[in-house]
């Protein structure tokens, strides 16, 4: 049934309509607020669950941070005591006993010596006391299955002369559970002669890691400094596996950039998703040591007050609409008056006649502050006259930023020609000349241990968004050719790392090329790229290099690239170019053309730089002042 808005009741329509228009505008007010209110509560709990997580990371580290520098100074003090009794061995029982007894923490000690330090105590000489219940139990430590001086905690602190904190094991030879020592060097006349050790058991330590409690769901971990768990509540896990084997399934770099800032010794926070639910992951350094301490947090438990307090201003907010919807068709209804007294005032102001004077009604309701919206409306309107001189001056403001951005992006690729004057073997020019403002051309070179990797490429794309991926893109080569050398592992790695956040799917075409000065061994990889014209040393004739197409870079993760070579002999060349050369086109929409280039290059021989610009020349002769539509750029190497 087709509604006619011309029997419906006048007075009805004008009032639901008046409601809904208050309606829509409130509602709109009230997303904007409640969406400000929403983020800006969603932020302040996340700055509170942060300071909470930091905050109790912070005291359980600096718990053990206390246990552990008090067994390092009673350790530390009785390496004199050692030195002053070592000429006596058997006192070194005394010693170590006296190691338990003052501090509390330390479960068993051993001063271990050098082989045969002792003659008359044999091979192996290491007295080791221990806590058996509440009772100290004495014990030699060495034995022809516990050579202990091929330990870590014996033979770090040999070779470096420092004290130190080993890694978490299983101390099969003396206490026969899980724990971590702290090894002194004892030295005399400058050698080591043995080590003063204090073991610390794993459940005194991880204790104070598991009493935290930020949230009822919330669990915490605690990794070595090689990344393996110390503690987690998933048991089997504990010793067996470390942060990455564990979590190499995850796709999300975000999980392995985690554990590499936590055994890297660095503290933070992130995000990260796993099953459509998202956690919270706090982590702190343990510095003493050189562990990690983390709590994982799930969004539901950190949002869980949020999350009521929303609903119930969700309920409150659809119940005042209702009301409000109410007494405005109410109000509308009954105050409302015919509104033709100043009808044709405002026509006429709604025809440019903006001086026209807008009757004022008596009564102080709604036609009044309708009367006075028209009056500000003549306001606004010399408002808006004065708004678009602003925007005009904003305008050309963008357009002088844009025109800075054009010389950024020009001072990124190589300017100076020509580039290695020292350099002999080579003549390089090159230019570039984007279709707008900024643009997706970009080439560039370097020169390694007398090798010269050059590039040259296009991105799918013109302004702004393609002048972002250039300047990635030759950043990246810059950083990766003189680590990788081979052209094709330069070309996967490029494209691996275009492809991650490469949210806007912009793909490069590119090539590669790795020039051997010394011996013109030329070796190249071809991206989706035009393929260079070569012109050989000692022949008039040019042709264009034959390449394996491969896919261009950021289109597909995970893809091998195929590399060529070639001999180069002296005076050969290479003429390395973008489609916005072969595709420009004149007022006819004709192009320059494959054909037109490769005659040019034939009968062009010349140095580098006279090259490029005749070709110049040529282009700009054929579009005969057509607007250019791609970007354009040149690389012509001579191999001298």
């Amino acid at each position: 049934m087709k509604f006619d808005l011309k029997k419906f009741n006048p007075k009805y329509s004008f009032s639901m309509r008046i409601s809904i228009a208050v309606l829509l505008i409130t509602s709109a007010l009230l997303l904007v607020i409640g969406g400000i209110g929403f983020e800006l509560s969603r932020r302040a709990t996340m700055n509170e669950a942060k300071r909470h997580a930091e905050s109790e990371l912070g005291h359980a580290n600096a718990e053990i941070e206390k246990i552990l520098v008090s067994v390092a100074s009673t350790v530390d003090a009785m390496r004199f005591a050692v030195l002053h009794s070592i000429n006596h061995p058997d006192t070194m029982y005394h010693i170590a006993c006296d190691v338990l007894r003052s501090n509390p923490n330390i479960v068993s000690s051993t001063i271990a010596f050098e082989p045969n330090y002792f003659p008359k105590k044999g091979y192996f000489y290491a007295p080791t006391m221990m806590w058996s219940a509440d009772t100290l139990r004495r014990k030699q430590l060495g034995t022809a299955d516990y050579r202990y001086h091929q330990m870590e905690w014996y033979r770090v602190p040999k070779e470096t002369k420092m004290s130190y904190w080993c890694e978490p094991y299983y101390d099969k030879g003396g206490n026969d559970y899980l724990e971590v020592t702290y090894s002194s060097p004892i030295e005399l006349n400058g050698q080591v002669i043995g080590i003063i050790t204090a073991d610390v058991t794993l459940e005194r330590l991880t204790d104070i890691v598991n009493r935290i409690k930020v949230y009822p769901n919330s669990y915490n971990f605690m990794l070595s400094r090689t990344g393996t768990y110390i503690t987690h509540p998933q048991k089997e896990r504990i010793m067996s596996q470390t942060f990455f084997t564990a979590n190499k399934a995850f796709e999300d770099t975000l999980v392995h950039r985690i554990g590499i800032e936590m055994v890297e010794g660095k503290s933070g926070s992130a995000e990260i998703n796993h099953d459509k639910e998202s956690y919270y992951v706090f982590y702190e350094p343990l510095g003493q040591i050189g562990w990690s301490t983390a709590i994982v947090c799930s969004e539901d438990d950190i949002f869980a007050d949020a999350h009521k307090l929303g609903r119930a201003l969700n309920l409150v907010l659809v119940l005042g609409l209702l009301l409000l919807v109410f007494t405005c068709y109410k109000t509308v209804r009954h105050f409302c008056a015919p509104l033709r007294e100043f009808s044709k005032a405002a026509q006429n102001v709604s025809k440019g006649n903006f001086e026209t004077r807008i009757p004022k009604p008596k009564a102080q309701d709604e036609l009044r502050n309708l009367r006075d919206s028209l009056v500000n409306m003549q306001k606004s309107l010399v408002t808006y006259v004065d708004q678009l001189q602003t925007i005009t001056a904003s305008k050309e403001r963008i357009e002088s930023e844009l025109r800075i951005a054009h010389q950024i992006q020009m001072y990124m690729i190589p300017r100076i020609f020509p580039p290695f004057p020292e350099r002999t073997e080579i003549d390089i020019y090159a230019t570039l000349q984007p279709a707008k403002e900024v643009g997706g051309d970009f080439y560039d070179f370097q020169i390694e241990d007398d090798h010269l990797y050059f590039i040259i490429g296009d991105v799918a794309g013109k302004g702004v968004p393609a002048s972002l991926v250039m300047a990635v893109s030759r950043t990246l080569f810059r950083i990766i050719a003189p680590r990788e050398r081979e052209v094709e592992k330069i070309a996967e790695a490029l494209n691996d790392a275009m492809v991650d956040g490469n949210e806007s799917a912009l793909f490069v075409t590119l090539f590669i090329g790795d020039l051997d000065l010394k011996t013109g061994y030329l070796e190249y990889c071809n991206a989706g790229h035009n393929p260079p014209v070569l012109r050989l040393g000692g022949h008039d004739d040019a042709e264009y290099l034959r390449v394996v197409p491969n896919l261009p870079i950021g289109a597909l993760k995970g893809m091998k690239f195929q590399k060529e070579f070639l001999q180069l002999t002296e005076k050969s060349m290479l003429f390395l170019y973008t489609d916005g050369l072969t595709e420009a086109e004149n007022a006819k929409q004709e192009q320059y053309g494959e054909e037109r280039l490769m005659k040019y290059v034939r009968e062009k021989d010349a140095d580098a730089e006279t090259i490029v610009k005749g070709m110049l020349d040529e282009v700009k002769e054929h579009v005969n002042g057509s607007e250019q539509s791609d970007d354009l750029t040149m690389l012509v190497i001579r191999y001298l």
